[in-house]
């Protein structure tokens, strides 16, 4: 019994200096904390630079910053300045005889900084067809005129500038802007299509019966006019030679115009064909072309204002987007009115 304590206290001992040992050796070994001045000077010659180029990247940023800040101001500034503009508009409304026209409504759009961007404005034209626009801020103004029982033409919507950099208008109290209206007369009662006709582009004869909206190929001469389209291959840069025939059914005839509201088809001066193309070396070739006429068909029965789009090349065919309105009663009056216009029932 008295052997076994002794060899415990031994053993207890042996343990103790082990473990002393231990933690001897370990706290040694333990790394010293870096103090931060040491951190700074063993940094490699590579990363000072590094980091002293970073540091002047940023203050660069930070001043090229407020550089842009600066133009920013100066930018709006400027802006502020085109549009800071006093506007003073003379205008005045005539008939397409000349005569002034009362009580016609001017409408104005002042392109501003308020809330929508433009401000709206309506004047009455006087018994002198006159009217004025005056005091009021701004860096243009578009311009419409209108009055019921008139054609207000689509041209006749213009706009105006006024900043400061690039005005094109300046006003004169002695010289007005003109803007012309076309009273309406009495509208006849029509046949109204818009429809697109698509043709073979080797030159086969096509007719078009304008009265029902239907194409024939080939066979006798039937409808109002008929349509021939010859078209070559695609050249280097894409181009082809076209030509589109239009030739009148009998006696008929086609007159080209310019007009723009066509309300009324001329007595005579109708020529039986009309050719329209290009050859793909003309400096003035075209992909399509927009034409407008008057034809007369049916031995002056029907008299018909026609506005085409020709397209030489519509998914490997030619085609015409046509937009016609007829007259069918022997009358040359082509003013029309949706609520007169006549619904051809087609089988």
């Amino acid at each position: 019994m008295r052997a076994r304590k002794i060899l415990a206290f031994v053993s207890a001992i042996l343990l103790g200096c082990i473990i002393a040992w231990l933690l001897l050796f370990s706290k040694s070994d333990e790394p010293k904390p870096i103090s931060k001045d040491k951190t700074k000077k063993s940094l490699p010659s590579t990363q000072q630079q590094q980091a002293k180029s970073k540091t002047a990247t940023l203050e660069s940023d930070m001043d090229q910053e407020k550089e842009t800040e600066l133009s920013s101001e100066e930018k709006i500034k400027k802006v502020l300045e085109k549009y800071i503009v006093s506007i003073t508009f003379y205008g005045k409304v005539v008939d397409e005889k000349g005569n002034p026209v009362e009580g016609a409504t001017a409408f104005f759009s002042v392109n501003d900084l308020s809330e929508n961007s433009a401000t709206p404005f309506e004047i009455k034209s006087d018994d002198e067809g006159l009217f004025s626009l005056r005091n009021v801020k701004g860096g243009g103004t578009s311009v419409r005129v209108f009055k019921d029982g008139h054609y207000t033409s689509p041209t006749e919507y213009r706009y105006f500038d006024y900043n400061r950099e690039s005005a094109s208008h300046v006003p004169d109290a002695n010289n007005p802007v003109i803007f012309q209206l076309r009273k309406k007369g009495e509208a006849a009662e029509l046949v109204h299509r818009e429809k697109l006709f698509t043709f073979t582009i080797d030159g086969t004869v096509h007719y078009i019966d304008l009265l029902t909206g239907k194409k024939y190929v080939g066979g006798s001469s039937q409808g109002d006019f008929s349509v021939r389209i010859i078209r070559s291959q695609k050249s280097s840069n894409d181009r082809f030679d076209w030509e589109v025939v239009l030739e009148a059914v009998g006696d008929g005839g086609f007159i080209e115009s310019t007009e723009e509201f066509m309300l009324q088809a001329p007595e005579d001066g109708y020529q039986p064909v009309i050719h329209i193309g290009y050859n793909a070396p003309d400096a003035n070739w075209r992909s399509e072309e927009r034409r407008k006429f008057y034809l007369r068909s049916r031995a002056g029965k029907f008299y018909t204002r026609l506005e085409t789009t020709i397209i030489p090349e519509y998914n490997n065919k030619g085609a015409i987007d046509l937009n016609y309105y007829l007259n069918p009663d022997k009358s040359r009056n082509l003013e029309y009115d949706k609520s007169k216009e006549i619904e051809v029932k087609v089988k």
